[in-house]
């Protein structure tokens, strides 16, 4: 008697957890579709591709390479009338490229130091 409650509970549990799930993936799309709506009638995002250009080349190429894709998706984006995605696009194009003058940053400043030890050795990298 006790084993079929616990299957009986198991079957309700196992539908309930899929309509919830479907509840949710539907809440999802329609919140994309609402805020695509709202975005649809203003200017498209700043895609930062001058700024990826120049960070890709000048600081560090490898993380630069990320943030040119996805400067080029924005614009994709935006004329594909995903105008939530086209936004996320924007903003993360700007985090990376941030990141890349960082890490640039970080590797030319360590280029540096490398070369003041390999030419002058170790007196003049007193800490």
């Amino acid at each position: 008697m006790q084993w079929k409650l616990c299957a009986k509970l198991t079957i309700a549990l196992k539908i309930f957890s899929k309509n919830i799930l479907l509840l949710f993936r539907l809440k999802e799309e329609n919140i994309d579709k609402d805020i695509d709506k709202i975005l649809g009638d203003q200017k498209p995002p700043d895609n930062y591709l001058a700024l990826a250009i120049i960070s890709t080349i000048v600081c560090f190429a490898p993380i630069g390479v990320f943030s040119l894709f996805y400067s080029l998706r924005v614009n994709q984006y935006w004329e594909e009338k995903k105008y939530a995605k086209s936004r996320r696009a924007s903003i993360l194009t700007r985090v990376i490229c941030v990141w890349t003058i960082v890490a640039g940053i970080i590797f030319w400043v360590g280029i540096l130091f490398g070369a003041i030890y390999n030419i002058f050795g170790n007196r003049y990298l007193v800490f």
